[in-house]
């Protein structure tokens, strides 16, 4: 059985990595297969929204925990988004402290309507890194 293994914080580790995945499953497979699996793996905008919408409130239920509430939060988000280019919080990246707010209320009263969603949610929450500061 053939192992792969790779570094996730290198680009071109995980490419390499893919394309050995690639060849592997083409030999014992064949194409079609590869093509049917890596098509299924790629998320489609919408769960790609829906899962950023869920970092950020995973974000947000790191900094409620520690006393801030939804103006101080999305304060400190937009801050931070301000200094990010490909990791901004949530599914715009917003800096603009108004729209962020609204964002992170909108998604409050969706996780308190959705178990599902507040389950993943939480569950993004509780695999999350530490902070570094």
């Amino acid at each position: 059985m053939a192992q792969i293994s790779f570094d996730a914080r290198n680009l071109a580790d995980c490419e390499r990595a893919v394309g050995e995945l690639q060849t592997i499953i083409w030999d014992s497979h064949g194409v079609a297969v590869v093509r049917r699996l890596f098509a299924d793996a790629v998320p489609s905008k919408r769960n790609v929204k829906n899962h950023k919408n869920a970092e950020l409130m995973a974000e947000y239920l790191k900094y409620s925990n520690r006393g801030l509430n939804v103006r101080q939060c999305a304060k400190l988000l937009v801050e931070q988004n301000k200094l990010l280019r490909d990791r901004r919080h949530g599914p715009s990246g917003t800096t603009s402290l108004e729209t962020m707010e609204k964002h992170i209320r909108r998604e409050k009263k969706r996780m308190a309507k959705d178990d599902d969603y507040r389950e993943y949610v939480e569950l993004l929450f509780t695999h999350s890194p530490p902070d570094i500061s």
